[in-house]
């Protein structure tokens, strides 16, 4: 994907417009993109995540394993059929290589929050509907899903859509929720940026003023329970040192039962790389990285997202 600063054009700024500051709840899943999703899904079980079975996007040449928390989750994507459509992909990997693709936010009713979001101005498609088809022990089942898409660089660096649950039943099964290092939910995001101050209007307009703040690293999202941090490229050492800024526009934090989480790098935790060739193979992503922390250890992969243990 294109991690661009892009003003929204043709949109409402004016004083008067609709407030759409309550429409985004949190954020609903991560999408991790990779070219071998099989071994991605093995590298990430080794780090002690339970994975849902594999499924498919109906029509489509996509197929995903699930990392799934009580109130967001993980998407881990690849190719599983070439010759069908994939919604920009591929292209998107040969640009940017694997990877945090893009992070869908979560709403309390998908046609109440398209009809505000088109009465303020913004430039959005759907709902559409999307179904995954997925292949559990008693037999197929089809989890569905309401999307809105928006076309005007209203979410600068993550890429960002809604995602509405029509069937959560289906996929917050409760085998699913629990992972062997501890992990329990996504706390949010960060991202790179020349100057993070660029990108404030767009964030103030979707989130309102009330949520964005500023700080001499960059400026800072509150989304629900979810923090979005948007640093200084000249501050990026402060998050992950060691790490060239060039190497990580965007990533991610988690949180386990164990701790209070935080950034990845923080003094008092024991900061590692994982290179070993299969999860280069799985997961690995130029521009990306997964930070997890667990009881004894804390690893930073370079990898596409982050969670909250």
């Amino acid at each position: 994907m294109s991690w661009h600063s892009v003003p929204s054009k043709g949109s409402k700024r004016t004083s008067d417009a609709k407030d759409v500051s309550g429409v985004l709840r949190g954020i609903d899943h991560l999408v991790h993109a990779v070219n071998d999703l099989e071994a991605c899904a093995s590298a990430f079980r080794k780090l002690g995540f339970t994975l849902t079975p594999r499924g498919r996007h109906r029509n489509m040449a996509t197929g995903n394993y699930c990392i799934m928390f009580p109130d967001d989750y993980i998407e881990l994507m690849g190719i599983v059929a070439p010759d069908k459509p994939d919604r920009g992909l591929r292209d998107r990997m040969a640009v940017q290589g694997e990877g945090l693709d893009r992070c869908a936010f979560a709403v309390a009713d998908v046609d109440a929050a398209v009809a505000t979001l088109s009465e303020a101005g913004f430039k959005t498609r759907g709902p559409l509907e999307l179904r995954r088809p997925l292949e559990l022990p008693e037999g197929e089942v089809e989890p569905r899903f309401r999307l809105i898409h928006f076309d005007g660089g209203e979410m600068p660096l993550l890429n960002g859509f809604i995602c509405y649950h029509d069937t959560p039943e289906i996929t917050r099964r409760p085998e699913w929720l629990t992972h062997a290092n501890g992990v329990t939910r996504v706390v949010g995001l960060f991202g790179v940026a020349d100057d993070a101050t660029t990108v404030q209007p767009q964030w103030e307009r979707i989130l309102g003023k009330s949520a964005v703040s500023a700080s001499q690293s960059g400026i800072h999202l509150s989304v629900g329970t979810h923090r979005i941090d948007i640093i200084h490229r000249e501050n990026f050492s402060t998050v992950l040192p060691g790490v060239p800024a060039s190497d990580l526009p965007a990533g991610a934090r988690i949180r386990n039962r164990w701790n209070s989480g935080g950034l990845p790098g923080r003094p008092g935790t024991d900061t590692r790389h994982l290179a070993d060739d299969r999860w280069r193979a799985g997961a690995h992503g130029r521009g990306r990285a997964i930070g997890v922390r667990s009881k004894i250890r804390h690893h930073s992969l370079s990898a596409g997202e982050g969670l909250e243990q």
